[in-house]
């Protein structure tokens, strides 16, 4: 009989034979439900990449392939090994960190003058946690 767990014993019971059988309902499909889940939960991130600057690249990325969860859990356990390469690398250019939570933009301070520039209203603090925020380094 087609259960997950069939044991047959012919002989045993003189009057019948005896078949016990473990069969939990719907098992196999929550096992499914749960695979489902959490391969979507791990590899959505990956494909639906936030807003890209425009000439800030991301910085961070072993290879092209490299899902982007896996870039920011190096970033949780590495932050300082990553942020002191990219500092070194990109030496007075623009950048984006990527952490679990919020993707920082980085740049250099020669545009500290045209940052100020910008309106309050679109440098807002609210706007900064829901999207990329904005860091401005020195280079010494």
């Amino acid at each position: 009989m087609g259960s997950l767990f069939s044991f047959h014993f012919p002989g045993f019971f003189p009057l019948r034979d005896y078949e016990a059988t473990i069969n939990i309902p719907g098992m196999r499909g929550t096992l499914v439900a749960a695979i489902l889940i959490l391969l979507f939960v791990l590899f959505t991130p990956s494909f639906i990449r936030s807003k890209q600057i425009p000439n800030a690249p991301i910085f961070g990325y072993r290879s092209i392939f490299e899902p982007t969860f896996l870039l920011q859990g190096r970033f949780i356990l590495g932050a300082r090994h990553i942020i002191h390469n990219a500092y070194t690398t990109m030496r007075g250019n623009p950048f984006v960190l990527r952490r679990w939570d919020v993707d920082f933009l980085v740049l250099p301070m020669r545009y500290l003058e045209e940052v100020r520039l910008i309106s309050p209203s679109k440098l807002s603090s609210k706007g900064a946690q829901t999207g990329v925020s904005l860091l401005v380094f020195a280079l010494l």
